[in-house]
């Protein structure tokens, strides 16, 4: 399996991995910011369930693409 990969492929899987986190995060602190603008009182609730969806999301990718290999 080794031998079929180039030098470049395993930076482009792992390029796309990191730009999806990125991404993530970004999607994170954005939907945190507007909630501390628009309703401050509820921010630190909303922050948390954003993250934990956000982590369970992620759980829930790695174990569908581990059981579907």
């Amino acid at each position: 399996m080794t031998r079929r990969v180039t030098d470049t492929s395993n930076l482009g899987h792992a390029g796309a991995l990191m730009l999806g986190v990125l991404l993530s995060f970004v999607i994170l602190f954005l939907g945190a910011i507007a909630c501390v603008v628009l309703a401050r009182d509820s921010a630190v609730p909303f922050v948390l369930a954003e993250a934990a969806v956000l982590v369970a999301c992620a759980i829930g990718y790695g174990v569908y693409t581990f059981v579907r290999k």
